[in-house]
């Protein structure tokens, strides 16, 4: 069996090959999504290799102009902007986003909302400009995190619709995850062995066997375990990278769609193990958004692969599922 070992931070992704076959493989890097990604690519016939860079960049500007919620000229910002409350023609790639996020939102009781846009503005996420204080305010009182409450889907039409006109989403707890399960779908056709990693989301494909180290909360570049993939994705979710400062306040990105309020920053990771990487991506920050000493009970109930990583008082803290302990290396 073949290995290859992989420093993963699964946030600000820094790989380093420790044992690479440089003349039997190629890497692709480059930065998108605000993030960096990477893809090596294994036993692939090279004479292939302007087509295949050809590709993935097609795919990743694709989904970009899909989900951004900063391009303004991007299919889910137009839908955040227009009012109307009757069904919209939308791309097959945006509805099955959003028809995975419906089944995630199910799945997990609610705690994966993707229509938090307009509350998320509030507090300084993304862009206030164009924002009226009835949109937040409206936004704010909504206590019902059921998805089919806000918006439906029309699957015989790709189609969507609002149930309130001031209704936003956003797809930022799923939209890498999905560009790297399009990413392998092409990936397939030219090589039996390859590894996608954008921002931390990573899929693996083929007879190799991945090592990655899955980085700990401290900032202080050590990893809290080693996990062995193979044809598998890994996703990570937390509260101590993405924030912002507000009244001297440190805001996590994560928000409990049950209060309708942020997290409480802290250095706290949450990976996922899932055969897909928009499952993978979507269920680590569904699980972010529980309390801490529900997740590794709700996964066990329902067979999630996850890794609970939180640094406080100068020690590391692990718990898994038990799903999650096959998966590391010993």
């Amino acid at each position: 069996m073949k290995y290859h070992n992989i420093i993963a931070f699964l946030f600000i992704v820094n790989l380093s090959i420790i044992s690479h076959a440089a003349n039997n493989s190629f890497e692709i890097k480059g930065n998108i999504y605000g993030t960096v990604y990477k893809i090596i690519i294994e036993k692939s016939n090279f004479k292939n290799k302007e087509k295949i860079i050809n590709e993935i960049n097609s795919i990743l500007n694709r989904i970009n102009a899909i989900a951004s919620n900063y391009d303004e000229n991007s299919e889910l910002y137009r839908f955040n902007k227009n009012k109307s409350e009757n069904f919209i023609n939308v791309s097959k790639e945006l509805y099955e986003i959003i028809e995975k996020s419906f089944y995630i939102n199910q799945i997990t009781n609610g705690y994966f909302d993707i229509s938090l846009n307009t509350l998320k503005k509030e507090y300084g996420f993304y862009n206030l400009e164009n924002t009226s204080k009835d949109q937040i305010d409206s936004q704010k009182n909504i206590t019902i995190t059921d998805l089919k409450v806000k918006i439906i889907l029309h699957d015989t039409n790709l189609q969507i619709k609002k149930f309130s006109s001031n209704t936003e989403l956003d797809l930022s707890g799923i939209a890498k995850g999905y560009a790297v399960d399009q990413l392998y779908e092409t990936l397939k056709k030219y090589s039996a062995s390859f590894l996608i990693n954008i921002g931390g989301e990573i899929r693996v494909h083929g007879n190799i066997r991945w090592h990655i180290r899955i980085d700990d909360p401290s900032s202080k570049n050590n990893y809290s375990k080693i996990i062995s993939l193979k044809n598998m994705s890994i996703a990570s979710s937390g509260r101590y990278k993405n924030f912002i400062k507000k009244n001297n306040k440190e805001i996590s990105h994560i928000f409990n769609p049950k209060t309708n309020k942020p997290k409480k920053k802290k250095n706290l990771i949450i990976s996922v193990i899932h055969k897909d990487c928009s499952t993978a991506d979507a269920l680590a920050t569904a699980l972010s958004a529980m309390e801490e000493s529900d997740i590794i009970e709700f996964a066990n109930n329902n067979d999630i692969a996850v890794i609970y990583t939180n640094y406080e008082k100068n020690k590391i803290i692990s718990k898994e599922s038990e799903l999650f302990k096959k998966y590391i290396k010993e």
